[in-house]
């Protein structure tokens, strides 16, 4: 639903538990967080047949437990970044995008 929402192709992410067509408040695992979100993705694009440029591609993300999907791509971004990640992400001359950037 959220892929066609914003008009994209696919969407990686949490899924939510559903129970009766209710949310439960719970999740379906497994967890997009950190390694695992950088491996679903990956595996995302290989299933859907698409050959990433990741040099030349970008990601946006707002926690340091993103940096596995950040530094596989060619342009990184933090947005809204927990005080981790804005670290790192000053360290790395990464730009930061939001509440006191930069």
């Amino acid at each position: 639903a959220i892929a066609r929402h914003i008009g994209a192709d696919a969407v990686v992410g949490t899924r939510p538990a559903l129970r009766h067509g209710r949310y439960t408040g719970g999740i379906v695992p497994p967890v997009c967080i950190g390694h695992t979100k950088r491996t679903l993705t990956e595996h995302t694009f290989t299933a859907l047949g698409w050959e990433v440029d990741y040099a030349t591609s970008a990601a946006y993300a707002d926690s340091i437990t993103d940096v596995p999907l950040l530094e596989i791509v060619g342009h990184p971004h933090a947005v809204y970044p927990d005080a981790a990640l804005r670290t790192l992400a000053r360290q790395r001359h990464w730009p930061i995008i939001g509440a006191q950037a930069g």
